[in-house]
């Protein structure tokens, strides 16, 4: 059991789980105000053209468009999140929960990978959860112990579990 544990790095817990968007809404933590998406596209880039409506600008209004690529940076308070969180199924994502509103001058994607946690832990972070690509290696981290360790004792998240000696080999503990 020891290798549910979430390992520690620099201040963050985390653990490797299979990436199943499916158990979203289960691993979105009510205590917690805010989720950012910062990666989510709609369809997958190489499936096919959607109908789908949408501005061009801020301002502009809405229109009926054919869709290839589209990617999303949302802010919603926790509740509206979990409302439509199954929208979010069958697709990669990546969010944070965040204590307070993201300021507008933070772009997640212009972050400084070395420099991204720390970043995001000014900032508000409490969860992390990374799904890039779905039934690959995700990623659930936090600054605070408790919130990954919750995730993992949840009998649905903890079958997505993977132990360790079959985490990425770009991730393996320090000896």
């Amino acid at each position: 059991m020891d290798q549910m544990i979430p390992e520690e790095k620099n201040g963050i817990y985390f653990h490797y789980v299979t990436a199943e968007s499916k158990y979203l809404k289960k691993m979105i933590l009510d205590t917690i105000s805010y989720v950012w998406v910062v990666t989510h596209y709609p369809v997958r880039y190489a499936d096919c053209w959607w109908k789908g409506t949408t501005q061009i600008s801020e301002h502009g209004k809405a229109r009926h468009l054919l869709i290839r690529g589209m990617n999303f940076d949302i802010q919603f308070e926790t509740k509206d999140f979990l409302e439509c969180c199954d929208e979010f199924s069958n697709h990669g994502i990546e969010l944070f929960q965040m204590r307070k509103p993201v300021p507008n001058s933070l772009d997640y994607h212009q972050l400084d990978i070395l420099n991204t946690w720390i970043i995001l832990r000014q900032n508000g972070v409490e969860l992390g959860i990374e799904f890039p690509f779905l039934h690959d290696y995700g990623l659930i981290w936090s600054p605070i112990q408790e919130n990954v360790t919750r995730l993992l004792e949840d009998e649905d998240i903890l079958k997505l579990a993977i132990p360790r000696d079959k985490w990425p080999h770009f991730f393996e503990q320090e000896k």
